[in-house]
């Protein structure tokens, strides 16, 4: 799945914490989830 298509599904997707909305990012050490969420931040 593209970057690009994943914050779009994010986004898109109705909150549920008031405006809030919290995206967990799971996966074993050094997968990569950090990165993930900085790219995802900057979206």
């Amino acid at each position: 799945m593209k970057l690009s298509t994943l914050a779009d599904w994010i986004v898109s997707a109705e909150p549920r914490l008031g405006k809030t909305r919290l995206v967990l990012i799971d996966g074993p050490s050094g997968s990569g989830k950090t990165t993930l969420a900085y790219a995802l931040s900057g979206s």
